[in-house]
């Protein structure tokens, strides 16, 4: 079974043009496996030296502390943190935040992981869901002034939990906004503001 499993994450990986991910860091990030602890150097950071491709990171100033919010994309969290920034993870989902501790020490990142932001203010916010206004307005007295709102969002006239057209700009209208574009796929899209308080 598991050369099955083994063989059909690498045809996967192949169609996909990615690494293939082995088999011990699927059964850490799935919760079936725990990872041993280790302290890990600065100096041993796996890709520190390289630049990123998320498109994000062109806005964040170098050394930011982001507060990522109920942000599910781990990998992204990952990245950032590679790249200098202190990344915080505030999620309600307590096996998203076990996954994110996973990684984090897989890794050898240093990334705050809990329930709740804290007292401290962030240069970057980084949101990817819907959320409450009155939780919105909670996590903007956590920004920084002049700080930077990054805010991936689906954008559905049919969901109650998407934003509907041009909805955003309207939520966020007290951002000086940088970018605003809504790319459409089949099914829905999605939007991206990026705007400074």
């Amino acid at each position: 079974m598991k050369i099955f499993l083994s063989l059909f994450w690498i045809a996967s990986s192949v169609l996909a043009n990615t690494a293939p991910m082995s088999l011990n860091r699927l059964q850490v990030l799935s919760g079936k496996k725990s990872l041993q602890l280790k302290k890990v150097s600065s100096e041993t950071k796996i890709g520190s030296e390289k630049a990123s491709s998320h498109k994000s990171t062109q806005y964040f100033l170098n050394n930011s502390r982001i507060l990522c919010f109920q942000m599910s994309d781990l990998q992204r969290m990952v990245e950032l943190s590679r790249l200098g920034h202190q990344v915080t993870l505030v999620h309600d989902d307590e096996s998203i935040l076990q996954k994110a501790r996973n990684m984090a020490l897989e890794f050898g990142e240093e990334i705050l992981v809990r329930n709740h932001p804290g007292q401290q203010e962030y240069d970057a916010l980084y949101l990817t869901k819907k959320i409450a206004p009155e939780k919105l307005e909670h996590l903007f007295k956590k920004l920084k002034k002049s700080g930077v709102l990054y805010y991936e969002a689906e954008i559905d006239e049919q969901k109650n939990q998407a934003f509907k057209s041009q909805e955003l700009l309207k939520v966020l209208s007290d951002f000086r906004v940088l970018k605003y574009e809504e790319s459409p796929f089949e099914q829905a899209s999605n939007a991206l503001f990026v705007g400074i308080k």
